[in-house]
């Protein structure tokens, strides 16, 4: 079948005659532009000179005195506008950033459909006043009314003078390019420049464009030729045909035809879950029909992203064999690594406070693949000192340090340094800093697509410094930060390349005017295809659908979205599409688009030749099967466990042994429970160290009787604070999620001591702490079990040891819940103990019994307990181990099975088969327990 653009080029030939240079083409992108310039070097044999081809925006451009703005041009142009404005002069640029990008995209639907703005922001401007004042005109407002009154009668103000300051940069919108050369288009002596002009291939016009054509129609100058098919002509409930109804003569029009009914074609529709699923689905598409039938088909094949991020992810999954690839689509930049780094190196910025740095901000810039692999080139790997510094509990660290501990020998120190200004970074420094990273980075990568990124980033960073100016030294941090981030959202990559040959890569409005014989689409989610349709603005709904106005809404483009979907499948013989069908968040229900389900049902019904197959297919697990997960103990993992053997296994790690051999293997061999760069991460742990220090420092000089006379809360707040200062030297407490931290442990240890001052003047008790934080450490005779010689140490840290009415209790604060049912053991239980997840707690109690008695040689009557910190009321609870038997003897033989088993050199460390422990494990993702 022949494509429109063929059938288009065999026309303009048989038009053109001798004059085919004075023909002038229009069609809709540059990318149909290229390939029609393929149509004429099949046709034509000897050297020629081409007529101009143009897309729309192109020619409307090439024939104005105006050039199209970077985004950094447009908000700062825009800025120079809102001082000037009276209304205005009280914003902030800060405050400009959120809602200057929306002005401007309304600015520009104002000049496309040949608006007349005074006209538009009066009457937007009494509808504002009615919301507000209703019929009460001389009610007082507030001042965030008349703020938001005085914006909107600005608007026509700030129009005028953006406008302005626009073309005297030499700047215009696509639609202020379009309403100028609309306005001004005799001016311009097109029509003695070409003896005819042809449209081809356009759908949705504004009223500018409209203007411009029949321009040229009327002066006999214009020829339009339609790409469109009857099936959603005919039908006035197709809204794929909502705009070239009212142009297109179906008798007269050529290359109309009745494509979707009357051709053969395959429909393939896959579901599967997530996004990244219909990569990997492709690829193994891709594989199968390359080793079927080679490569040829590639040459006529297009595969098309209706959601754009997925090019990065499709881009590393395609199959070796593909060969040639192009990339029509532009990437934006936050899609890419350049973006994430930014976003990276703005945290670290905004983080850093004049006594030093977050090490979480710091952690995640350095950790940044492109960072990080040209430190591990220089043989420099600051991730070890970092995961040091987190484990221990620092969350700050203070610049000389920092120079002198990390970077001392790096060459970070190019582009990290300490800030300027004693209050932080300043917004010129950041951006003096950033570019100083990207020439750091840039000689390193050896990548032509990534080198493309950074380029892009640093003309963004050299533009924004340009185009700010002195503005930059005014500027908070954080209005920098929100500046760039959302440029880099608005720019976008182009690739480069051989244009014409391979696989084609693009999106859904690269492809107009272009026929493939094999369509793959992914994304056709219907959140996605068509979407909401919605885009941020000022002018409401009901203004403009006002007939005097006539601007676009939402179903007007769903209709240009139809329309290009449905074009797609024109000419193509088979149509491979893909969609996410899990459900998610923000609307996503993972349903197939809406268009797919009206072809499903509609061509099912109309057309014969169209071939329909549906699958839900299973995804293979990504990880290896569960008794997979298993290490044999070599000869360094033996070393390990005779390290910690001698240094004591504590009863926490001897648990996590019992619920997970996989997990302490993990944990305590390969030492990844330290592994913590994230200070909320860490949370927990800082939070139990204050908490404990906090009444340990309480608690003076042990021994203590307890009294209601010592019990002095005006000092809980500085011994919070000194808890903190020994727990994370140097942090800012009164900052950010240490803030939070400290409240809640103020909290806690308040509540605490008043509800024990109380249990003690209502009680009468008597309480003498003797030790606090006090650690035993014991020899576990496994002689018998594995070898004479073998020395193995149980130790434990017991919070309080007190002496309570005369009994002897050995304590444990804890911050959590606890459930007093879990510290019972029966007899009739003995023989699952220590198996089950609820028996953590009654399993350190009872290593906590059994190492005081065998270090003292005491009574076996000793209590353990632990006090809930969470508790509204003083509570100790205490465990019972109503065992048959010596409860030393119970409690050694299941501390030698549990140690045996963990040191014997021919047993492996095994996965646990209890789900139930995987729930809240770090570790889910490796092993693959997500159920």
């Amino acid at each position: 079948m022949n494509s429109f653009l063929s059938l288009l080029a065999d026309e303009v030939l048989t038009l053109a005659g001798s004059n085919f240079h004075r023909y002038c083409i229009v069609l809709p992108s540059r990318r149909a532009s290229l390939f029609l310039k393929k149509e004429f070097e099949k046709r034509i044999q000897r050297p020629v000179i081409l007529p101009p081809i143009y897309s729309f925006e192109d020619f409307i451009y090439a024939h104005t005195p105006f050039e199209k703005p970077e985004p950094y041009e447009d908000l700062t142009i825009l800025w120079k506008a809102v001082q000037k404005v009276t209304g205005l002069s009280g914003r902030s640029f800060d405050e400009m950033i959120d809602w200057g990008q929306v002005v401007i995209n309304d600015f520009n639907e104002v000049d496309a459909y040949l608006i007349h703005p005074s006209t538009l922001f009066k009457y937007l401007e009494n509808i504002r006043k009615y919301e507000i004042w209703g019929r009460n005109e001389g009610e007082v407002l507030s001042n965030f009314q008349r703020l938001y009154l005085e914006f909107y009668k600005s608007l026509e103000e700030l129009y005028t003078i953006w406008s302005h300051e626009m073309q005297a940069a030499g700047l215009a919108s696509p639609g202020g390019a379009a309403r100028w050369l609309a306005q001004n288009i005799p001016s311009a002596h097109l029509d003695r420049k070409y003896e005819k002009i042809i449209f081809a291939g356009l759908n949705a016009l504004t009223p500018a464009e409209e203007r411009i054509i029949s321009y040229f129609e009327n002066n006999g100058k214009a020829i339009l030729r339609y790409d469109a098919d009857q099936y959603y002509l005919n039908d006035k409930l197709q809204e794929a045909g909502l705009f070239l109804r009212q142009r297109i003569n179906l008798e007269k029009d050529k290359y109309i035809g009745n494509y979707l009914i009357d051709n053969q074609r395959n429909i393939n529709i896959t579901g599967v879950p997530g996004n990244v699923s219909q990569v990997r689905f492709l690829h193994q598409y891709l594989c199968e029909c390359i080793e079927r039938e080679g490569t040829a088909w590639l040459e006529k094949t297009a595969i098309v992203l209706a959601d754009e991020s997925l090019l990065i992810p499709l881009m590393q999954a395609l199959p070796g064999k593909v060969g040639s690839i192009n990339i029509t689509m532009g990437l934006p930049l936050s899609y890419t690594p350049a973006g994430q780094l930014v976003q990276s190196f703005l945290s670290y910025t905004q983080e850093a406070r004049p006594q030093g740095i977050h090490l979480s901000g710091l952690a995640e810039l350095l950790m940044h693949p492109w960072i990080r692999s040209k430190l591990a080139h220089e043989k420099f790997y600051p991730e070890i000192q970092l995961t040091e510094w987190t484990s221990m509990g620092f969350v700050w660290m203070n610049f000389h340090d920092l120079d002198q501990k990390l970077l001392k020998d790096s060459s970070i120190k190019d582009w990290l340094r300490a800030p300027d200004d004693h209050m932080g970074y300043t917004p010129r420094q950041t951006l003096k800093m950033l570019q100083a990273l990207i020439t750091w980075q840039k000689d390193f990568l050896n990548n032509t697509i990534q080198e493309e990124f950074l380029f892009s980033l640093a003309l963004l960073c050299d533009g924004v410094e340009r185009q700010l100016g002195t503005l930059l030294d005014t500027l908070q941090l954080k209005t920098l930060g929100k500046l760039l981030q959302r440029l880099i959202a608005n720019t976008k990559i182009p690739f480069s390349g051989e244009p014409l040959e391979g696989l084609q890569i693009m999106g859904m409005l690269e492809t107009r005017a272009l026929d493939f014989e094999t369509v793959i689409l992914l994304s056709a989610s219907d959140d996605i295809l068509p979407g909401s349709g919605r885009t941020p603005t000022f002018i409401p709904f009901d203004v403009r659908l006002e007939k005097s106005f006539g601007l676009p809404v939402f179903t007007h483009k769903n209709a240009i979205t139809a329309y290009h979907f449905y074009r797609l499948l024109q000419r193509c013989n088979e149509a491979v599409i893909f969609y996410n069908n899990q459900a998610g968040d923000l609307g996503k229900t993972g349903e197939m688009s809406r268009f797919l389900q009206q072809i499903k049902h509609e061509f099912q019904a109309k057309n014969a030749n169209t071939l329909f197959r549906i699958n839900y297919p299973s995804l293979p697990l990504i990880i290896d099967k569960e008794e997979s997960k298993e290490f044999r103990k070599t000869e360094e993992v033996i070393k390990s466990l005779d390290s910690l053997s001698q240094k004591g296994f504590s009863a926490s790690a001897l648990w996590t042994f019992i619920q997970c051999q996989y997990k302490f293997y993990l944990d305590y061999i390969l030492g990844l429970r330290n592994r913590q760069t994230d200070p909320l991460e860490s949370a927990p742990l800082i939070f139990g160290k204050v908490v404990h220090g906090t009444l340990n420092n309480f608690y003076e000089n042990p021994p203590v009787i307890l009294k209601p006379d010592i019990y002095d809360f005006s000092k809980i707040n500085d011994l919070i604070d000194r808890a903190f200062q020994e727990t994370v030297p140097g942090a800012d407490i009164h900052a950010g999620h240490l803030r939070l931290i400290r409240n809640a442990a103020e909290k806690f240890v308040r509540r605490f001591l008043e509800a024990e001052k109380k249990s003690l003047e209502e009680s009468q008790a008597s309480i003498e702490i003797i030790a606090l934080e006090k650690k035993y450490t014991h020899t576990l005779d496994l002689s018998k079990e594995l070898h004479p010689s073998k020395t193995v140490f149980i130790q434990g840290i017991f919070d309080r040891l007190e002496i309570y009415n005369g009994t002897l209790r050995i304590l444990d604060y804890k911050t959590g819940r606890v459930e007093p049912a879990n510290l019972r053991l029966q007899d009739k239980n003995m023989h699952t103990f220590p198996n089950k997840p609820d028996w953590e707690k009654l399993f350190q109690l009872m290593v906590y019994k059994w190492l005081y008695f065998s270090s003292e040689q005491g009574s076996q009557d000793v209590e353990v307990g632990i006090i809930p910190l969470k508790a509204s009321s003083y509570t100790v609870e205490s465990a019972s181990f109503e065992v048959t038997g010596d409860f030393v003897a119970f409690a050694e033989n299941i501390l030698k099975e549990t140690v045996t088993e963990l040191l014997n050199p021919d047993h492996t460390f095994i996965q646990t088969t209890q789900k139930k422990v995987c729930h809240f494990c770090p570790y889910r993702l490796i092993c693959g327990r997500l159920d």
